[in-house]
């Protein structure tokens, strides 16, 4: 986690920075300032502590290369607080599913 203006690693062309809010979880109305456009914005994409895939679907709408997002098993076991927000196998499949689907939508808008 690194919360300054400047990039820490900021000479290493194999170095990418995920934006991330680190709350656990992280409330959709917490998510302020996360890029509009990611590919303009120094970020490569988010790491997501938000419950569901909502947040992440936005994210990918706006042009981010790799959306972070954990999945689990047992949502109730709370010895871990990542189980709250991480997605079920079938929950991450659709999230997927889903970014297939906008990547053709958005593809076809740059043909």
């Amino acid at each position: 986690m690194w919360d300054k203006e400047y990039k820490l690693f900021r000479k290493f062309d194999n170095v990418k920075y995920l934006w991330c809010k680190s709350k656990y979880p992280t409330v959709k109305w917490d998510l302020k300032n996360f890029p509009s456009k990611f590919s303009e914005s120094g970020f490569y994409g988010i790491s997501d502590h938000c419950i569901g895939y909502e947040v992440a679907l936005i994210i990918i709408a706006r042009d981010a290369n790799v959306v972070e997002k954990n999945f689990t098993l047992d949502k109730s076991d709370i010895t871990i607080r990542d189980h709250a927000l991480s997605l079920f196998p079938n929950e991450f499949k659709k999230l997927v599913e889903l970014d297939s689907e906008m990547h053709k939508i958005i593809n076809s808008f740059q043909e």
